[in-house]
């Protein structure tokens, strides 16, 4: 039984720790494709559930996720989640 196919293309990432505790953790993906390989959903093509359209930029990236960690002082902190 297959579920899915799934394709990450290009994946890279940044950690960077800093001298205050603080961390930035950035993520980038160039292409990801995931197609539907359920038998229910197979005609006479194969079904991209998510996939890049031929009118974007190929050298763009597709995701590029951030994470960042800021310590407030030693007993609250912050963090922030940033998706373009």
């Amino acid at each position: 039984m297959k579920l899915a196919n799934v394709e990450i293309e290009t994946f890279g990432f940044i950690f960077r720790k800093f001298s205050d505790t603080s961390y930035k953790f950035t993520t980038r993906i160039k292409n990801f494709r995931c197609d539907d390989l359920r038998e229910t959903h197979q005609a006479d093509a194969v079904i991209h559930v998510i996939d890049r359209h031929f009118t974007v930029d190929p050298d763009a990236y597709m995701l590029i996720a951030t994470l960042e960690f800021i310590p407030k002082d030693q007993i609250t902190s912050k963090a922030q989640w940033i998706c373009n």
